[in-house]
């Protein structure tokens, strides 16, 4: 069907409905009513042949009427997410009033089977008197395919404070985190020099980021003496302290380093430098020479302390039927994961928005995932046509989840009208 024909279909249709619901009733004496009260999938296994994801759907007509109905027919379109319109007639037998018919069938094989809205028309030829035609004309579309009163699984997978613990360790090269640790809060590099004598300290440079460096405290120890402070120079890989001191016996030097989560900060990379000043005569006149300057902690170990913070891991399950709104119960989420269950209907999309601090979303279907992308204000959705596949959902991650809202989906359920008479 070429693009001119499709928009043909589609006015010719609309003009069909809306005759439908202007045509004037008729005297209730002896006359047939028919109504569309049903439409619905229908899985039928003899329509199954193809690997659709609607194989198959059914129609419910009933005779409201005081009188028999005469044979005629269904006239049934679907515009489909392959981008096709597509119309079947399917005959409807002869109805006694109060009488009723199920009609199961499958749309053209031509298609993926994907849905997105329709229409069903009975006796739309008007073949014979009605008492009113307004009943005889259906549109449908997609629907909540997750029930907004059925049970959603929200598990909450979220992080407590453990006990503070040290850890000690020794090396010649210390790049951090040694301990292997997370979450760690402080560290601490020892260099002993075991009271050399006589020497004269420069300054002492780590590899610690500038940006840091009111976190820094580097000390020096020797005998009857002690200097300490935070850094006097840095750049964006370094810090430096300035000491230009002499010590009759130097012991050891200390550097600190405190903050949060600091295995992520590039703490502590080696070089650790120690320089010392020694005066090189170049002649025999004391006036005569130059300062060398030469690092005397290179080789030497390092004593290393890790503090962290023991963070505890933990996940509990809860059991809600409100999609609208959900607050998590527990501090410190970094990670939310809800599911709903569709009964295996055709399901094309679902969606979520979530709440607090969040960087990854992730819509699950089965044992698979994809992705998920923002769709406006907040809202998270995936286009993923699926069926019988029980359970869909989100894996929402981030640091400080608060929870979400407007957890829906849309599918292709039973669409059902009831009359009074």
């Amino acid at each position: 069907m070429n693009r001119y024909q499709g928009i043909a279909g589609i006015i010719v249709l609309t003009l069909l409905i809306t005759a439908f619901f202007n045509f004037p009733e008729t005297n209730a004496a002896y006359t047939p009513d028919l109504s569309i009260v049903k439409v619905s999938p229908n899985n039928y296994e003899g329509f199954s042949t193809y690997p659709k994801y609607v194989p198959g759907y059914a129609v419910e007509i009933a005779n409201y009427g005081s009188g028999a109905s005469k044979n005629t027919t269904l006239d049934f379109y679907i515009k489909t997410f392959d981008n096709k319109y597509l119309k079947k007639t399917i005959k409807v037998p002869a109805l006694n009033a109060g009488k009723g018919t199920r009609i199961r069938f499958s749309m053209s094989n031509q298609t993926d089977g994907s849905f997105k809205e329709g229409y069903a028309v009975v006796n739309s030829n008007k073949a014979f008197k009605e008492i009113k035609f307004t009943n005889n004309a259906r549109k449908f579309s997609l629907k909540e395919a997750m029930l907004s009163a059925s049970n959603k699984t929200v598990t909450e997978v979220y992080q407590t404070a453990g006990t503070p613990t040290t850890w000690t360790g020794t090396t010649l090269n210390y790049t951090s985190p040694l301990s292997g640790k997370t979450g760690i809060t402080r560290m601490y590099c020892k260099i002993n020099f075991d009271n050399t004598r006589d020497i004269s300290i420069w300054n002492i440079t780590a590899s610690i980021p500038g940006n840091l460096r009111d976190n820094v405290t580097i000390k020096s120890f020797g005998e009857y003496q002690q200097d300490s402070g935070h850094p006097t120079s840095w750049n964006d890989t370094s810090c430096t302290f300035n000491i230009d001191t002499y010590y009759n016996r130097l012991e050891y030097i200390e550097i600190t380093v405190t903050g949060q989560n600091l295995e992520s900060k590039n703490v502590f990379k080696e070089p650790i430098q120690v320089f010392k000043m020694d005066w090189i005569n170049t002649d025999e006149e004391p006036d005569y020479g130059y300062w060398d300057y030469s690092d005397i902690a290179e080789g030497l170990t390092r004593n290393i302390q890790e503090d962290y913070s023991g963070v505890v891991t933990s996940n509990q399950t809860y059991t809600t039927t409100n999609a609208k709104t959900y607050t998590v119960h527990h501090n410190n989420v970094i990670e939310l994961i809800v599911k709903g269950n569709t009964g295996g209907y055709y399901t094309a999309g679902w969606f979520i928005t979530p709440k607090g601090t969040f960087n990854n979303v992730t819509g699950l279907y089965g044992n698979s995932e994809k992705p998920a992308i923002l769709i406006s204000n907040g809202q998270y959705g995936i286009s993923q046509k699926i069926r019988s596949i029980q359970e869909i959902g989100f894996k929402i991650k981030g640091s400080n989840i608060s929870g979400f809202t407007d957890f829906k989906s849309l599918g292709f359920r039973s669409w059902t009208w009831k009359e009074q008479y």
